[in-house]
């Protein structure tokens, strides 16, 4: 991870014009942290995330710490976390069972997930499917029309959490190898 600052105001509308202008420029898009404060935002996109949940987890953890500490967004307002991802669309008749990285009816996404941190951390999950041509080309993001209720669209992030808690954590003690006891609700 290597944060850049970037401006300071920004809204669900220019992250998603931006997460998708890079995608489709690119065919892909990298899995990228903005971290919106009081002062500043930064962007932290991750070259790679590690295997596991947990290890995730401990990465953003860090982040927020070291973000926190640096000083350069004041109080933090808002979180975009921008990935890809595979997703498996379940019919009530007939559960899949299969991760979706594995199920053979997948569809590729591109994922934008939303913390508004000054409230209660509400998350807000925002979904295109990726669009490939037979030579896998990417030439389209459409909006995903989710079945989920509006209650399932405020989906919990385990990244965002930790996040917020290194961040959180930062101002209590410079301790960054310091993992909050309830790390166990980030797996």
């Amino acid at each position: 991870m290597h944060p850049e600052k970037g401006s300071k105001n920004f809204n669900i509308d220019d992250v998603i014009r931006l997460a998708k202008e890079i995608t489709l420029r690119d065919g892909s898009h990298i899995p990228t942290l903005i971290v919106e404060g009081s002062d500043n935002s930064v962007f932290a996109p991750f070259e790679t995330l590690p295997e596991t949940q947990e290890e995730r987890s401990h990465m953003m953890f860090a982040a927020g710490v070291a973000i926190g500490q640096s000083g350069q967004i004041g109080k933090l307002e808002r979180l975009y976390f921008i990935s890809e991802g595979w997703m498996s669309v379940v019919e009530k008749e007939n559960p899949t069972i299969l991760p979706p990285s594995q199920d053979p009816n997948r569809i590729e996404t591109l994922i934008i997930m939303v913390a508004n941190t000054s409230l209660v951390t509400r998350n807000e999950l925002i979904i295109f499917e990726m669009v490939r041509d037979k030579e896998e080309n990417l030439i389209d993001l459409r909006p995903f029309d989710s079945p989920m209720e509006e209650k399932e669209r405020n989906a919990e992030s385990p990244l965002l959490s930790a996040f917020t808690e290194g961040f959180r954590a930062s101002d209590a003690n410079d301790n960054i190898n310091s993992f909050p006891s309830g790390h166990d609700r980030f797996n």
